[in-house]
């Protein structure tokens, strides 16, 4: 069994979803595949996503919704589905995992036992004159810890 499962969701992004799916493949921790859906894209993500499951195949996989949901969470869902790790992590074409990602989660679960866990994002603004980096949330984040329930926090699902 493959240990994490990545979904990556695009839609109309075929220019940076290469880049995502290289955070994935490049992660420290490498019992990690890609799972790809594409939300119906007109710009050709899907072509792009095909590329990249036949130049790595085995590791990255690549499916298409037959519209556009309009949202996240069809795609999200779609890729859940087609999944065959332990874990399930999500990324956004637009978005990369710091090489360490995957296997600071795992720890992370495996430490503490808890079915959900998450950590801090850090935006990259490069459109900017000056590139700017601020951290998403950063008020849920402020410390490490391991909740019983989620009802102790309800804001993680909230805004994260």
């Amino acid at each position: 069994m493959t240990e994490i499962s990545v979904v990556v969701i695009v839609y109309n992004d075929a220019e940076r979803l290469p880049a995502a799916v290289q955070s994935v493949l490049g992660q420290s921790f490498g019992d990690v595949e890609v799972v790809i859906v594409d939300d119906c894209s007109t710009d050709g993500s899907f072509a792009v996503a095909q590329g990249l499951a036949r130049r790595w195949p085995g590791r990255v996989r690549a499916f298409r919704l037959e519209e556009n949901s309009g949202a996240g969470g069809e795609p999200r869902n779609r890729g859940v589905r087609e999944a065959v790790g332990r874990y399930v992590m999500f990324l956004d074409s637009d978005d990369v995992l710091e090489r360490n990602a995957c296997r600071n989660l795992v720890e992370a679960a495996e430490a503490t036992g808890a079915d959900l866990v998450s950590g801090l994002c850090v935006r990259l603004h490069k459109d900017a004159p000056v590139e700017r980096r601020n951290e998403w949330y950063a008020w849920l984040y402020r410390q490490t810890r391991t909740l019983e329930s989620v009802a102790e926090l309800p804001d993680l699902f909230v805004w994260d």
